[in-house]
């Protein structure tokens, strides 16, 4: 598992990676294949904080952005994003067998 992660306008810390690399981890439980590539981006502007998250899940994309007061929070935001278009993909595998 690869993880890239890009700050603009602000330092990443090692706090800000442990926690994102807790919450990639926690979505690698949720799939059956591994996680190959992550791209996080934060970013800092005025009040607000954002983060964009790409994650590569074989041959499944899954993509997220959200902002919020607080870095932990939109990192938290999106990564729920992205495990319901997860649930939601491996729903329509397990409706795509039944037929």
């Amino acid at each position: 598992m690869q993880i890239n992660i890009t700050g603009h306008q602000m330092e990443i810390t090692d706090a800000l990676r442990q926690r994102i690399a807790e919450v990639i981890q926690h979505l690698d439980e949720h799939t059956d294949s591994p996680i190959g590539h992550t791209h996080v981006i934060l970013e800092v502007s005025k009040q607000q904080h954002q983060c964009d998250m790409q994650i590569q899940i074989g041959s499944d994309n899954f993509v997220a952005k959200d902002h919020a007061d607080n870095m932990y929070t939109a990192i938290d935001r999106v990564a729920d994003k992205i495990r319901r278009q997860m649930e939601k993909i491996k729903s329509r595998q397990k409706d795509s067998r039944r037929h």
